[in-house]
């Protein structure tokens, strides 16, 4: 190598460094968001906080600790804040009034291989977002679960009978059981069919599959923070883990093709979600394609399916790691159902310690343990008491927001009297801020499956300690373990082991 190249070559690595060091200055001391408390590092560059959450996993728990230490507003990254209170969830998700701007979701964070964000329920721009709210909401409505009743119920029996074939060969891993579960309903409901899983008693290849990409499909998500992000990408295109999630939109496709024929082909089908698309599909101005029908009931069956099994797995744990709680809640299921025929939607609605275990097992469990990031809008606005400029990412945490002792009384105990009526004259509940924890969101673009996941939560719990004594076993003592837990695109899963026998019942009276 000649003199004037190898100065040069000395001369662009000097210029890089002394670029990157004026980056990090101006980053941390003269960046719009200097003033807002936080770790300098953090401050610096979006490395640590990629670093800990998509590759680590554990930036849902450090968060905890960062708002422990700097407050209910911290600088997580060089444009991004994290909120931890119920006023940052009205500042950012809340309904604008004043001619005030919402606040997309953050582009980055949605974007998945092939997983389209534009003409999408996930799209970041409120118009698409409504158009296709609009279009689906009928299949979510109260009348349109009444009517999936009887499907919904029957998995439930389905979930019964695995638990009954399997339980006196041995312990069992409930995790597993909720995830064949969640998937064979979802599947039913998003793509007219179940995967079988409750019949076979095994994983069906479509939730192989989604599970094992979620972890590479986390590290894509955080090269979408840098630069050289989307030449990475189009490189790694081809690997085989991308292949796997590639399969996963192929095996949709299929499904929404022949669901769509059998519609087609017979007027007196079922109705849910798919056929009320289908419909809409076939409308002159076609507000939605056979790929965009195909990428939605993807996105519903995972996010149904694997939010609700998570938390499924969380509330079990945390009430057989209680023993009061599931005393109580016991004793109310026993006590209001007589027959298995008595278990209904309607019914189960209405038992009050049933809804304040599932509430507080979302305060404690939450599928989402991490934000679901917002930006702030055109302009800029204020949220607690900072002013974010124009493309700030923010959000509240969800697992950090509920286990501040500022936010909630004894966080870490798990305690369902604190969500029934007359908790605020307990005095270990007299100080919750009970609107810091939405584990469905808040506003406009909250989930817009709450009433059937909570139809979910409730049916599998009443199912499940109705029929059976559950104890868990030692192995999985310490189940949830912050330290060890993993959380990128979703929390991390490990069996959940438990004894199960059945209830003895005299049906002759």
């Amino acid at each position: 190598m000649s003199t004037f190249q190898s100065t040069l070559s000395l001369l662009l690595l000097a210029t890089f460094i002394l670029y990157r060091i004026y980056i990090i200055v101006r980053n941390v001391w003269f960046h719009p968001l200097s003033k807002v408390p936080g770790p300098k590092l953090y401050a610096a560059s979006w490395i640590p906080k990629v670093w800990n959450n998509n590759v680590r996993g554990k930036h849902w728990v450090d968060l905890k600790y960062l708002h422990e230490k700097y407050g209910n507003v911290v600088r997580v990254g060089p444009d991004e804040v994290s909120c931890s209170s119920a006023q940052g969830w009205n500042d950012i998700a809340g309904h604008k009034t004043g001619g005030k701007r919402d606040f997309p979701r953050d582009l980055n964070f949605l974007e998945l291989q092939q997983m389209d964000t534009r003409g999408s329920i996930i799209s970041p721009v409120k118009e698409e977002h409504r158009m296709f709210r609009r279009l689906i909401q009928p299949g979510f409505s109260e009348s349109a679960l009444t009517a999936q009743e009887p499907v919904i119920l029957e998995y439930g029996d389905h979930f019964v009978a695995s638990l009954r074939r399997r339980c006196a060969t041995g312990p069992i891993d409930l995790e597993r059981t909720f995830v064949w579960t969640t998937f064979d309903m979802m599947g039913e409901l998003a793509f007219g069919e179940g995967f079988g899983c409750l019949k076979t008693d095994s994983t069906h290849r479509f939730i192989r599959l989604m599970e094992t990409s979620a972890q590479p499909l986390a590290l894509l998500q955080a090269l979408h923070r840098f630069e050289v992000g989307k030449l990475i990408e189009r490189i790694t295109v081809s690997l085989p883990f991308l292949r796997r999630w590639f399969e996963t939109q192929v095996i949709s496709f299929d499904k929404v093709t022949a669901r769509f024929e059998r519609i087609k082909t017979d007027p007196h089908l079922r109705k849910d979600v798919m056929s009320l698309i289908w419909r809409d599909a076939q409308a002159d101005s076609a507000p939605i394609s056979h790929h965009q029908a195909a990428q939605l009931a993807n996105l519903l069956c995972l996010t149904g399916a694997e939010t609700a099994s998570t938390t499924l797995a969380g509330l079990s744990y945390w009430l057989l790691c209680t023993p009061h709680a599931q005393k109580r809640l016991v004793d109310e299921i026993r006590g209001s159902f007589a027959r298995e025929e008595d278990i209904t939607m309607r019914s189960i609605a209405q038992l009050p310690y049933l809804k304040a275990c599932i509430q507080e097992g979302l305060r404690k469990h939450t599928f989402l343990s991490g934000p679901i990031p917002r930006v702030s809008p055109k302009g800029g606005d204020w949220v607690e008491g900072y002013f974010l400029p124009e493309g700030t990412i923010c959000g509240v945490p969800h697992w950090a927001s509920g286990h501040l002792a500022r936010n909630f009384g004894q966080y870490d105990s798990y305690l369902p009297e604190r969500w029934l009526s007359g908790a605020e004259n307990d005095p270990r509940f007299a100080h919750d801020s009970k609107g810091a924890s939405q584990p469905f969101g808040k506003g406009a673009m909250d989930c817009i499956g709450r009433t059937l996941a909570l139809t979910q939560l409730r049916l599998m719990m009443v199912k499940l300690f109705w029929n059976f004594d559950v104890e868990l076993r030692p192995e999985s003592q310490k189940w949830v373990s912050h330290e060890e837990a993993k959380c990128t695109l979703f929390r991390e899963k490990a069996p959940l082991w438990v004894n199960v026998r059945p209830v003895e019942r005299d049906n002759t009276l």
